[in-house]
């Protein structure tokens, strides 16, 4: 006898589809087959064209639900308005995934410029420290928020930092908020000038990792020829990167004098 239907394993084949696909679909209600007098399912070009119809509703992420209501005809549709939603839809997505390549983008210049253990010279612009009495090393995360609240800081901005000036007799602690181009009323400023600097990033988990590699870095500025009285810039974050679960980065900055330089 010539066969007028196809069975299920022939369907998944033609749609490009498990099986176990087909009867997901048949556990929901989306469809049903049609059963022989052996009670196998089998499908015929309804099915088909049914099948094709959810394969191409649910590529537009539309809901079981959605679906369910349309082939039950509970919701009177119409195809076009169908279309022109998804295309709304993807529309919108596109445009929160270009919002989310340009964070990830951002994120990874961070990633790039913030080389771990590597010297480097990097040519810096003018910035605007703003001057704190507090003691960096010491404040708590709710004085850190409260910083931040106070002055309008977007504490997520890795651009965004603190910074601690060291000189041979005393040290003077700051942020600087790439978001403001006019001094507050009530903070003083310190100008840290253009220029090349010597830069070098390191990784530390307690104080005393600092205070070492301090002393390591004015080393090497001496052994470049940096007149020893020069200032040293401390740079971190206000929020943490997570290029590691246990540690903190921070880097160390030096103005060059004006003269050609090779690390």
């Amino acid at each position: 006898m010539k066969r007028k239907y196809i069975n299920k394993g022939e369907l998944a084949k033609l749609m490009g589809i498990s099986k176990s696909q087909i009867r997901f679909y048949e556990n929901k209600g989306l469809m049903t087959p049609h059963y022989n007098t052996n009670g196998y399912s089998e499908y015929g070009l309804l099915h088909v064209e049914k099948l094709e119809f959810i394969l191409f509703l649910r590529s537009i992420k539309m809901s079981i639900t959605e679906i369910k209501d349309i082939l039950s005809n509970k919701e009177e549709y119409i195809y076009q308005n169908i279309l022109e939603k998804a295309l709304e839809d993807n529309i919108s997505q596109m445009k929160m995934l270009k919002m989310q390549n340009k964070e990830i983008i951002a994120n990874l210049k961070y990633y790039r410029d913030e080389i771990v253990d590597e010297s480097q010279i990097m040519y810096m612009g003018e910035r605007i420290m703003h001057v704190i009495k507090k003691d960096l090393d010491y404040m708590s995360f709710k004085e850190i928020f409260d910083l931040a609240q106070k002055y309008g800081i977007d504490y997520r901005d890795y651009r965004n930092t603190l910074c601690e000036i060291f000189t041979e007799n005393k040290v003077q602690n700051g942020f600087i908020n790439s978001n403001v181009t006019s001094n507050y009323k009530d903070i003083d400023i310190y100008k840290l000038p253009a220029g090349d600097y010597y830069c070098y990033t390191f990784e530390f988990s307690k104080i005393g990792d600092v205070k070492k590699q301090r002393k390591i870095f004015r080393e090497d500025c001496s052994r470049l020829g940096i007149p020893s009285n020069s200032k040293i810039y401390l740079i971190s974050r206000f929020s943490r990167p997570y290029f590691s679960l246990k540690s903190r980065i921070l880097t160390f900055q030096c103005l060059l004098p004006n003269k050609d330089w090779v690390v």
